[in-house]
């Protein structure tokens, strides 16, 4: 299950998700963790970590977060 900026996200979306990573078995990824988005006129909307955090809370899980600025991404990066 992929985590990330929904612009259309809701209650039913946050309850799908969760249903589905209440099974140990489903891998737990988050774009990133990001809580606000920058926008023009240096204005901003919630970024993707305040869907990250819904579902971690709901589900008491830690994600594996793959997105910028994670330090075994930029490692890999370098490493390639």
């Amino acid at each position: 299950m992929v985590v990330g900026i929904d612009l259309g996200s809701s209650y039913l979306k946050t309850a799908f998700a969760q249903a589905q990573l209440l099974d140990p078995s489903v891998l737990f990824i988050a774009t990133n963790e990001d809580s606000t988005l920058p926008m023009p006129n240096n204005t901003f909307l919630p970024g993707a970590g305040v869907a990250v955090e819904a579902i971690k809370k709901c589900t008491k899980r830690e994600p594996v977060v793959v997105g910028k600025p994670e330090q075994w991404f930029l490692d890999l990066i370098i490493e390639k």
